[in-house]
Formats: C-alpha cells, sequence, structure tokens
C-alpha cells in the first residue's frame, strides 16, 4: 500500500472550507518573523498581564493545536476525525512539572485513557518530566548524588510509571514515551526500554521515541 501525503481531499475531508480560510489565516500570521522569533515571550507577556482575553486565545490558537482541556472534550472533538478515517492520540500535554497537584491530575487523566473503551484501541502518549522534576533526570544521568528529598520523589515517579505501564498493559493501550531534552533523554531510553522488555512480549503495548535529527539515532534504532 502507498500513502499519497499529498492528496489534500482526504487530509481534509472533515474540514469546512471556512475551517480552512481559517486555519490558512493563523498560519499567514504564525509566519511573522517576529512572532515566529519572540512568540513564546510575547505569549508569555501578554498572559501575565491579562492583555489577550482567554477566550481569545482558545479560539484562535488552542482550538486548532489541541483537542480540550479535559480527556472528555478531547474525545468528543476527535470523533469527527474517526467518522474521517483519521486516527488519533491521546497526550494530556504537561511537562516541566514541579507541583504534585498537577501531577496527580496527569496521572489520573492519562489512566482515564486507558480505561475508556475504544474502538479503534486507544493510543495514548505522555512526557515524563509531567511527572518528575528534569533536574532529577538531568542529575542521575550525570551520576550526581540525589538528596533525601530528590530520591523521594524519584521513587514516587518510578511507582507512577510503573503503575502507569500495568494499567496499558491490562487495559491492552498503545503507551507511547515522548523524548525530551538530550541531556537526560539516556535516563529516559533506559526507564522506557526495561518497560519495552518486560511488556512487549507478545504485543507492541510500550513504545519510545527516538529523535532522528540526531547524529546517534541510527545506533540507537538498532538497539531497540
Amino acid at each position: 500500500m502507498v500513502m499519497n501525503l499529498s492528496n489534500t481531499k482526504i487530509a481534509f475531508a472533515h474540514k469546512s472550507t471556512g475551517e480552512l480560510k481559517k486555519e490558512k489565516q493563523l498560519f499567514c500570521f504564525l509566519r511573522l518573523p517576529l512572532l515566529a522569533r519572540f512568540g513564546i515571550k510575547i505569549a508569555s507577556s501578554l498572559a501575565q498581564y491579562k492583555l489577550f482575553p482567554t477566550w481569545a486565545f482558545k479560539q484562535i490558537f488552542f482550538d486548532h493545536f489541541c483537542g480540550g482541556e479535559t480527556f472528555d472534550e478531547a474525545k468528543r472533538k476527535t470523533q469527527i476525525f474517526e467518522a474521517n478515517g483519521v486516527g488519533r492520540i491521546f497526550f494530556y500535554s504537561v511537562e516541566g512539572s514541579s507541583s504534585s497537584s498537577a501531577r496527580e491530575i496527569l496521572k489520573r487523566e492519562t489512566l482515564k485513557t486507558f480505561r475508556t473503551p475504544n474502538s479503534p484501541p486507544t493510543y495514548s502518549a505522555l512526557k515524563l518530566t509531567g511527572l518528575i522534576n528534569a533536574s532529577i533526570l538531568e542529575k542521575i544521568q550525570f551520576e550526581k548524588p540525589l538528596n533525601e528529598k530528590e530520591e523521594r520523589e524519584y521513587s514516587e515517579f518510578l511507582q507512577v510509571f510503573d503503575e502507569l505501564c500495568e494499567e496499558a498493559s491490562r487495559t491492552q493501550t498503545q503507551f507511547m514515551i515522548d523524548a525530551e531534552e538530550s541531556w537526560f533523554q539516556e535516563v529516559i531510553d533506559k526507564l522506557v526500554f526495561e518497560k519495552m522488555k518486560r511488556y512487549n512480549k507478545e504485543f507492541p503495548l510500550i513504545y519510545t521515541t527516538i529523535q532522528m535529527y540526531r547524529h546517534d539515532s541510527p545506533n540507537k534504532l538498532k538497539k531497540f
């Protein structure tokens, strides 16, 4: 089977003419050199000083790039994609969080994707830094000692990660772990590889991500 990625009639069959025009305007706006260079800083400043209404941000940007603020919202939005043969991966997009409450929400929403009956089966993705401070992973990669608090946080993280993998296995959900910064990616690779060996014996459930723009990726791909 040959996949024709240039067939826009198939790719955008689920979009109305009005939606396509709106999205064209959005991407023309995002291509502005000033915005491409300073977009994140501008958006952060607008949010900090409340100079850009939340409803406007959601209508212009969020509705295009995100499925919703909760799993239920995202599931409703993806139904139209499914009807047109477009697959989806549920991803509660949080990373670099230092809040225990935010981590608990991430865990809860990820488990919800596993436990909701779906046809075809659900794909779910996760950034591990949503569950642990990246500085801890960095210290482990460079073999630096952890203090008592960091040891406790790392132990809790391993427990949660194992719980998520167990539930993915129980519900037969294909669970993808996203790649992150290169200076602690080896730690993530090792953790995910251990889970892959444990849970992928009969069917591929746990997936890693390899950033193929890196020079060491071909060797890593052979290893996996």
